[in-house]
């Protein structure tokens, strides 16, 4: 992503807001505890393009999909999600897989495999299905928020106007600052956090009124303002 260099930024918004420092890739946060502990009592901040992006859509997409995954994807309402794997002919698993109902078409983000030899796999396997395959990886980005405090943030950033998700609930098209974005309640569960989906040209806009409502936050809370931490594992 054009936003940033790194791929993850945590903050602490327990007494101060302190930046705590940057991980280059997503690897290093399993090799260090300061950045999980910032985000268990504040908030971080993550570039998820590590994931693939599709768009399925037209009168077959459900038929289509069902053969392709786990998840019976007609029991999926518009507004919803899913968490499912992306099967091989044999029924193994390939790849990770989130199955998004938006409008009259299907996003789906795929995580395990290249853009590549998705898309190349989701082509080969249309065969009679009436569907069109779009790949989005280059249109949209993906930007978490994860954390006990990434619920008051958004609420920050959608002037208090975020909608109560369930896990795996979608908010189509809401205002963030002076972008619009999908909201998906994600994170793991019983965990607090959330999938923001926007187009590629708004990524670093969103991204920049993200760290400004956690300044303003933090003011409300503590009269402070962020300082810089140096930088975790790199």
């Amino acid at each position: 992503m054009s936003m940033t260099t790194t791929n993850i930024k945590y903050y602490s918004l327990d007494q101060s807001l302190e930046h705590l420092g940057d991980c280059t890739s997503l690897t290093s946060v399993g090799n260090s505890a300061q950045p999980c502990q910032c985000a268990r009592p504040g908030v971080a901040l993550s570039d998820q393009n590590i994931y693939s992006k599709f768009r399925v859509s037209g009168r077959d997409a459900v038929s289509f999909l069902n053969q392709l995954n786990v998840v019976d994807v007609s029991r999926l309402s518009n507004g919803r999600a899913t968490t499912s794997f992306m099967l091989s002919d044999t029924g193994i698993a390939i790849c990770d897989l989130y199955i998004l109902a938006l409008g009259d078409g299907y996003l789906l983000l795929t995580e395990g495999r290249s853009t590549k030899e998705t898309l190349e796999y989701l082509n080969n396997h249309r065969r009679d299905h009436r569907v069109l395959i779009e790949d989005l990886s280059d249109a949209i980005s993906l930007l978490g928020v994860d954390g006990p405090r990434s619920r008051e943030l958004l609420g920050v950033s959608m002037g208090e106007k975020l909608p109560g998700l369930r896990y795996l609930d979608v908010a189509e098209n809401q205002s963030l600052g002076e972008t619009r974005a999908h909201v998906m309640r994600a994170g793991k569960p019983g965990q607090l956090g959330y999938l923001l989906i926007t187009e590629k040209g708004h990524a670093s806009q969103l991204w920049s009124t993200l760290v400004t409502s956690i300044v303003q936050t933090n003011a409300s809370w503590n009269g402070r303002q962020p300082t810089e931490g140096q930088p975790v594992n790199g």
